[in-house]
């Protein structure tokens, strides 16, 4: 299992593509990698699945396909995530 934290954030074009292909090949050998990246790119390219963390807590997790969105989008649809109250963050309740 590999747990990454931003792992190419802040670094030149070269080396994080040798990161997202070691990632790929852990991925591609069977291994779990959960990471956390503002880089939507590239959570379409590396993740089956993603997760929406808000205030630090995980709000939902689901497929791209699910979610509603276009690659390469910046737009999420807000229908596409479940928004019941018992996901809800507490700031935002009815």
């Amino acid at each position: 299992m590999l747990i990454l934290d931003e792992p190419t954030l802040g670094l030149d074009i070269m080396t994080s593509r040798t990161i997202i292909d070691f990632i790929r090949s852990a991925a591609a050998s069977g291994k779990t990698v959960i990471f956390s990246t503002h880089y939507m790119e590239e959570a379409e390219l590396l993740c089956a699945r993603i997760g929406l963390l808000h205030q630090g807590r995980l709000m939902d997790v689901d497929s791209w396909t699910a979610t509603g969105r276009r690659p390469g989008s910046d737009i999420w649809p807000t229908s596409s995530w479940r928004t019941s109250a018992a996901r809800r963050p507490p700031d935002e309740a009815p």
